[in-house]
């Protein structure tokens, strides 16, 4: 992220500063093509199909996959790729949590880790351009 600071002056003498922070595609970063959990190798993936047609993502412990649809933004790409991994260290490690579980984990997490600057508002995959 490049952080450019800019001056303007009114003609009365008051001087004002700001800073702009200017973020480009080649900054955001990206997931990798496959994320161990547990035992487990999870490819990351981006998947037309969702199931029902609406899901924004969905994890398959079966198939070893962490699916996410292909009409969502990179910030939400950052939401809902951590709603899913949690999906996976759930079904991993056993701890049985419920789909609202999940999404308040998840929500909770992500807010709590980009603010402390550990975990970023938007993410690629690796597939993406």
């Amino acid at each position: 992220m490049n952080t450019t600071t800019m001056m303007s002056e009114d003609g009365t003498g008051w001087t004002e500063a700001w800073s702009v922070k200017v973020v480009t595609s080649e900054m955001i970063p990206r997931l990798p093509r496959y994320h161990d959990i547990g035992p487990r190798r999870y490819k990351i993936i981006r998947v037309p199909a969702m199931a029902g047609g609406v899901a924004l993502g969905e994890t398959s412990i079966y198939a070893e996959e962490i699916r996410l649809a292909p009409q969502i933004n990179n910030r939400a790409t950052a939401r809902v790729f951590l709603h899913e991994d949690i999906h996976a260290i759930n079904e991993e490690y056993e701890i049985e949590l419920t789909e609202n579980q999940v999404s308040r984990l998840a929500n909770g997490l992500c807010a709590s880790l980009q603010a402390l600057g550990f975990y970023p508002t938007e993410l690629k995959l690796a597939e993406d351009p």
